[in-house]
């Protein structure tokens, strides 16, 4: 219409709803045409197509252009802590040597130690996601590390927190690098705790076991076995207005968070040949789930 009481051509993005009530973007060009002779419109060429996958496509590329300026911020500040840490290891060593006389002392400095190795292993992480590394060829079973992880958590939950467990042994080998699996599942279980703030019956559910094929998401589909860990929390859940903007980096609703947790852990699981969701309820709770491929 514009085009016919404009005289000029037009073109621009709509999007147009099928008989089903499915949505589609497209673009629509519409151009008037003439009397050879004279000025008067006899009618308009409309032309539309569907521009859905090339919508796609920019988005992807988009992001990928994002993930690549993150990759090289992370790098410059990795680069830069893990010769912090160098030092103060370094130190800590030495100290060692010079109060090894004093167990006070001694105790605190191994506090001090353990500290600086999560916090080697934190930065080290950030080095593989800031150089894109592959994940290693090591087969990691998964029962008894997920076991094993489910201890830690539990010996670091806060007070109050109850944390039930529904894990089905079995046999799942994953290939992979355990210390991108680590990460995420640190930063999951991170995640579930800080969401718990003001919860009146704080609770953490994690379950782990094999999943039927035609419940995983569609990128691991036909590929094989897949095992299924789920870290649910009891919190106040995610607005369903922010859902889309989780995974955006630095796009945090925490004071003191920084908005990378997910972002990068996100990128290792994908790097492992794994799929993270979440899936959440404002008011309710927030459930992450980690589909890993298993070899073999």
């Amino acid at each position: 219409m514009r085009a016919i009481s404009s005289g000029e051509p037009w073109r621009g993005r709509v999007v147009v709803i099928r008989p089903d009530e499915s949505r589609f973007p497209a673009s629509i060009s519409a151009a008037p045409v003439r009397l050879r002779k004279g000025r008067r419109i006899l009618h308009a060429v409309l032309t539309m197509e569907d521009i859905t996958d090339y919508e796609l496509a920019n988005h992807d590329l988009q992001e990928r252009k994002k993930h690549e300026a993150m990759r090289t911020m992370v790098a410059g500040i990795s680069h830069d802590f893990n010769n912090l840490l160098s030092g103060m290891v370094g130190n800590a060593y030495l100290l060692r040597k010079a109060v090894r006389e004093d167990p006070k002392a001694m105790r605190r400095l191994a506090t001090l130690e353990e500290a600086l190795e999560e916090a080697t292993a934190i930065i080290q992480g950030l080095v593989v996601y800031a150089r894109g590394e592959e994940d290693g060829s090591g087969v990691l079973p998964l029962f008894p590390f997920v076991k094993e992880w489910c201890k830690e958590v539990r010996s670091q939950l806060p007070e109050g927190v109850e944390l039930q467990l529904q894990l089905q042994p079995g046999h799942y080998p994953m290939r992979g690098d355990v210390a991108l699996l680590k990460q995420v599942l640190t930063a999951v279980a991170d995640n579930a705790v800080d969401a718990l703030a003001g919860c009146e019956r704080p609770r953490i559910a994690v379950s782990f076991g094999p999943e039927e094929e035609s419940a995983v998401p569609e990128p691991l589909r036909g590929r094989g076995r897949v095992a299924r860990l789920d870290v649910a929390d009891s919190g106040c859940g995610i607005p369903g207005r922010l859902m889309e903007r989780i995974w955006q980096p630095f796009f945090t609703t925490k004071p003191q968070g920084n908005g990378l947790g997910l972002t990068v852990a996100r990128e290792n699981m994908a790097r492992l040949g794994g799929v993270m969701t979440v899936d959440s309820t404002e008011g309710e709770g927030t459930t992450v789930s980690l589909w890993l491929p298993l070899a073999g």
